[in-house]
């Protein structure tokens, strides 16, 4: 399935930039716009990592032919819509009674129930449009302390390696936090 978002969510709903400057104990301001693009580049790390969203967006998946779907990504949250290019070429909108929907621990699926014909020369013929995310207010402390952890760590190691020392990867404790949510 091809995924593209419709939408961004406000980081700062999420994590603001002061409360990870207190955690990072940086006191001036001068270090304001490095911390926010840390800030975005852990949650990217994040979202790749377990293939989530943080903070709730719309998005569209396409797949060529009706086949049972899981998505992957999530946590999924709804299906709004579902569009298909029909045998006429011609975008139609598909009835909630041709498909059924379930959403378990985050994961989405969808399979279909008398799928109509699909016009042959064309690919992502259908079009599936979903909600998925963590709400801002609701993203699981274990994420959140993740994302603190690594702006931390991006902030205080910015080198990959330190000469004289242990390399600086992403420390183990950021992949513990995140086990638990991760897609497989």
């Amino acid at each position: 399935m091809l995924i593209t978002y419709t939408s961004t969510p406000t980081l700062d709903n999420v994590i603001s930039i002061a409360e990870l400057k207190s955690y990072a104990r940086v006191d001036a301001s001068d270090d304001d716009a490095l911390i926010t693009s840390l800030r975005d580049a852990a949650v990217n790390y994040i979202e790749s990592h377990c293939d989530i969203r943080i903070g709730a967006v719309e998005a569209l998946g396409y797949i060529d032919t009706f086949y049972p779907v899981r998505f992957p990504v999530g946590p999924v949250t709804a299906i709004s819509r579902v569009d298909y290019i029909n045998a006429s070429n011609v975008l139609t909108e598909l009835p909630t009674t041709s498909y059924y929907q379930e959403f378990v621990n985050g994961q989405g699926r969808i399979n279909w129930v008398n799928s109509p014909s699909l016009y042959s020369y064309s690919y992502n013929r259908i079009k599936i449009t979903f909600s998925v995310g963590y709400a801002e207010a609701s993203v699981p402390e274990a994420i959140l302390h993740a994302i603190r952890l690594l702006v931390a760590h991006f902030y205080e190691n910015r080198m990959t390696v330190a000469i004289g020392r242990q390399a600086n990867d992403v420390p183990m404790t950021i992949s513990s936090l995140l086990s638990q949510y991760r897609k497989l």
